[in-house]
Parts: C-alpha cells; sequence; structure tokens
C-alpha cells in the first residue's frame, strides 16, 4: 500500500491516478476532500479577475504537475532514484507576464496581470484568506524567485522518465477547459 498526502492537489492527484493505473494498491489521504484538484490561478482566471504576480520579473521553470508525478511513481518503484536528490524544472525560465501571456495566447482572451509589489506581499496573501503559516513560508519563496534564485532548469525529469520535461505551453493547451469562464454558474469551454 502506498500513501499519498495532498492526494487532491494537482500533482497529488496525478500520482494517485498513474499508481492505480499501474495496478498499485493506493491510500489517498488530503486535508480537504472537497477540492476538485483545480490547478493554481484557475478560479480567479474563470472569475475574470487579473491574475496576481507576487513574484515581479523573476523567472522560473515552471513544471508540469505530470512530469512531477511520474517522477514520483517512477522512484517510488525503482531503487535507482534512492538517495538521489532531483530536482525537477520544466524546460524554459518563464516569469509571471509569461505565463499569462501563454495562457491569453492558448486561451484565445486576454489574461490581465496584476503586479503586486514584494513589500504588500503578505497583506495581499492574508487578505485573500490563506493562513499565516502558508503566507510566510510563500513570502520567503516568490522573494527567492523575485530575486533570480530560482533560474535553474536541470535535465532531471529527462533522465528519470527518459523523455524531455513538458512546457508550460502544453500544460495550459492540455487543461484549456479548466479555464474555460463560468457565466451564470455554467461552465462553458472555449470553442
Amino acid at each position: 500500500m502506498i500513501l499519498i498526502t495532498g492526494a487532491t492537489g494537482t500533482i497529488g492527484s496525478d500520482i494517485v491516478r498513474q499508481l492505480a493505473a499501474e495496478g498499485l494498491a493506493v491510500r489517498a489521504a488530503t486535508r480537504d476532500p472537497e477540492r476538485t484538484g483545480f490547478p493554481a490561478g484557475v478560479e480567479p482566471l474563470r472569475a475574470g479577475h487579473p491574475v496576481p504576480n507576487l513574484t515581479g520579473d523573476g523567472r522560473q521553470p515552471v513544471v508540469d504537475p505530470r512530469d512531477v508525478a511520474a517522477v514520483a511513481v517512477t522512484a517510488l518503484r525503482s531503487p535507482a532514484h534512492a538517495g538521489r536528490i532531483l530536482t525537477l524544472t520544466g524546460p524554459e525560465l518563464m516569469s509571471g507576464h509569461e505565463q499569462a501571456a501563454v495562457l491569453a495566447e492558448i486561451l484565445g482572451r486576454p489574461i490581465e496581470v496584476t503586479d503586486i509589489p514584494e513589500g504588500d506581499t503578505r497583506a495581499f496573501m492574508i487578505a485573500a484568506g490563506l493562513p499565516p503559516a502558508f503566507v510566510e513560508g510563500a513570502a520567503v519563496g516568490q522573494s527567492f524567485v523575485r530575486h533570480g534564485h530560482n533560474e535553474t532548469i536541470t535535465d532531471d525529469i529527462e533522465q528519470a522518465l527518459g523523455r524531455p520535461s513538458r512546457s508550460y505551453a502544453a500544460w495550459v493547451a492540455d487543461h484549456r477547459a479548466a479555464f474555460a469562464p463560468v457565466v451564470a454558474g455554467v461552465t462553458s469551454g472555449p470553442n
């Protein structure tokens, strides 16, 4: 039996699906069983609100959650990864504005981005209802990205899976329906 925590989250749900597809016994745990596993940022896009950018011009190698899940499954099943530290990255460095531009292009509609100054990030997250302990950790991570410290690309996904990591654009295209606008409580995907 393999226990997966955070099983309804973006990465956890992919790990659960992949392990189950392999015929392995899986127990899924989550703090919030009501969560549907929507990717981060879906609700603001669906509601038509601007996407908050808490990392300034900082760029990072956005990784496809399916790649993270696939590497986790591989690592759980193969002793070849025992004791190894893998740094899983996407194939390109992207800023928040660059990610929004990819979304806009694939969705065929504008995506507004609101830059949140570094000194305002904690207050912004608290106002959004996030728990203070999460806010503190997230603010440190956002500052790390904002100041260019996460601009690293590795080939660890390719080494683990035998194929290159997927691009952010591929992830958006494959999850396009999740970003469909909601009108009067009805979700409608792009044509």
